[in-house]
């Protein structure tokens, strides 16, 4: 999937890269869309970025082609020698490069032994990328998951070799931020996944400039409440229209939790004090 491209990712990409120049040949990425986990388990899987996302930032490390392959449920019965002689043969593969713990074809059956029991006929080398550990442990996807789960930007943030985004398109709201005196865009993100709820300190670029901004993750209690979490993100020193606009945060910081106040104005100068926060970044 290669679902936000931590620095395992990262890796993956880079021995790929390396190996294809000393050939002269293409560096060339295969990824899945949807999820695997979506189609064989009916899971709702909340993603770290989106597809066009994740296809820049593979880009960026360097790549020649990327391939999509759309994951279904013929995909999924797939034998995994199946999947190896009918997706990567007749292209001219002489090298395939695996995570340590990378899996395909069906019931996850193939792994790395059977790419280096089935290459030599299928005329490519295989070569794998041990676990890259942060602070001890291995980087994956689901712990970037679990750490934003917790709030815990710092560790996503080790994991990811850079801040984690949020995206999403700005769609109406009820126009409550801009009665209190700070307009906020509501974002519609999809199948992301939301952090934990509380307010987050971070930053936006909107036409080649960097914005502060801070973004409320949750129900609002203190103005009648929502049934789930939502997403709204004030822009410091931005007046322009955003709505239906795809708009990407960089979240650095997390600041507090959300609670309830007794009174807006109390609302409004929490708020207030929010935004202060934002001049340390």
């Amino acid at each position: 999937m290669f679902d936000g491209v931590h620095l395992g990712h990262r890796a993956v990409l880079g021995e790929a890269v390396g190996w294809a120049r000393a050939m002269k040949g293409e560096a060339v990425v295969l990824t899945f869309d949807p999820h695997p986990a979506a189609v064989i388990r009916g899971l709702k899987v909340s993603l770290l970025c989106t597809l066009a996302r994740r296809l820049e930032l593979i880009g960026r490390q360097g790549v020649d082609t990327a391939v999509v392959l759309r994951f279904d449920k013929v995909l999924a019965g797939q034998a995994a020698e199946a999947f190896l002689s009918s997706t990567l043969s007749g292209i001219g593969l002489k090298g395939l490069v695996l995570g340590y713990d990378s899996h395909f074809g069906h019931d996850r059956e193939g792994d790395l032994a059977t790419a280096r029991r089935l290459g030599p006929d299928l005329g490519f080398e295989t070569r794998a990328v041990e676990a890259v550990p942060v602070g001890g442990k291995p980087v994956s996807s689901r712990r970037v998951r679990a750490a934003l789960e917790a709030g815990d930007l710092e560790d996503a943030r080790a994991c990811l070799g850079r801040p984690w985004a949020l995206e999403g398109i700005v769609v109406k709201g009820d126009g409550r931020g801009r009665t209190l005196g700070f307009p906020t865009a509501n974002l519609d993100v999809g199948d992301l996944i939301l952090p934990k709820t509380g307010v987050y300190a971070g930053a936006v670029t909107l036409e080649g400039k960097v914005f502060k901004a801070a973004m409320n993750v949750g129900v609002r209690p203190t103005v009648g409440g929502v049934p789930a979490p939502l997403a709204e993100v004030y822009v410091a020193g931005w007046s322009g229209d955003l709505y239906g606009k795809p708009l990407s945060v960089d979240l650095v910081r997390r600041l507090r939790d959300e609670r309830r106040f007794e009174t807006l104005e109390a609302l409004k100068a929490q708020i207030a004090r929010d935004l202060e926060a934002l001049q340390g970044l």
